[in-house]
């Protein structure tokens, strides 16, 4: 039992690992199968946002400071780097090789009058292997609805356009007009494709290689997460009660394969792993 406030709480891939937040300025570890902590990290501000990788060598915090802190949470050793950002959240490409903040600017005038100036957004591309700061090619006058990551490419939607990105050099690879209300965004892991839904529940196709998109199915209701099976040439499209399987047939094809209903769901409740059938 704890007698702090859980902030937060994230498990390593084999579930040996549990990340706690007992207080804002400081994160503990602990092995749940014997409830024994293991380790504690300290920070001089505010934890904002916290993420882990994939395979748990990782951990990013980002504190109100605006410090990113990238940290081995086995042996301590950690990085301590300026950002833009002092929260937002916070995404981990599947190999864990980039980190990625999608955050808001501060604004100077907490009460806001009609003259303050307005929250701009902050997105920032970071290699978890050097620290460094890939400087990202971007149009900040609008807010970016959408993000979602891959090994070596970030797809955004922002002014009715779904844009895709280089990884390693931050240059716009793709760009495709979308004159749609946006309920769902997903990029696949091998980076080819680009899934989106819209208000009325159509599905589209995008290829980020090829540069053709705009092969659809509907589902019937808006999409509120979506996720790529092992292997890309599948998905899982989440609405509000029913999952719905989607197959990519001939590379330009969506077909529906089957749905289930499920009740309520809510976006982020939805994991699959490489046995998923």
């Amino acid at each position: 039992s704890f007698s702090d406030i859980v902030r937060g709480l994230q498990l390593g891939p084999d579930g040996s690992l549990m990340v706690l937040l007992p207080s804002e300025r400081e994160i503990k570890f602990f092995t749940p199968s014997t409830g024994q902590q293991h380790q504690k990290l300290s920070f001089d501000s505010l934890v904002t946002s916290s993420a882990l990788t994939s395979d748990g060598r990782v951990l990013a915090n980002l504190t109100r400071a605006k410090k990113l802190y990238l940290s081995d949470p086995i042996s301590k050793a950690s990085k301590q780097l300026d950002t833009d950002a002092e929260e937002g959240s916070l995404m981990f490409s599947p190999d864990g090789q980039y980190l990625l903040i999608n955050a808001q600017r501060s604004v100077p005038d907490s009460f806001g009058t009609a003259d303050s100036p307005l929250a701009t957004p902050v997105v920032e591309l970071w290699s978890v292997g050097d620290g460094k700061k890939i400087p990202l090619h971007l149009e900040y006058k609008e807010r970016f609805e959408a993000i979602a990551l891959s090994n070596d490419r970030i797809a955004m939607f922002q002014n009715k356009k779904i844009l895709v990105f280089n990884n390693k050099t931050g240059e716009t690879v793709r760009a495709f007009e979308y004159p749609r209300e946006l309920t769902a965004l997903a990029l696949s892991k091998d980076s080819r494709f680009v899934v989106t839904c819209d208000q009325q529940g159509e599905l589209q196709l995008w290829d980020a290689v090829a540069g053709t998109g705009g092969f659809s199915a509907r589902i019937g209701s808006p999409a509120k997460e979506i996720i790529f099976e092992p292997g890309n040439s599948s998905f899982i499209a989440l609405t509000r009660q029913w999952l719905h399987r989607i197959e990519i047939v001939d590379d330009d094809e969506l077909r529906y394969s089957r749905g289930i209903f499920t009740g309520e769901f809510y976006p982020g409740s939805l994991r699959l792993d490489a046995k998923t059938p």
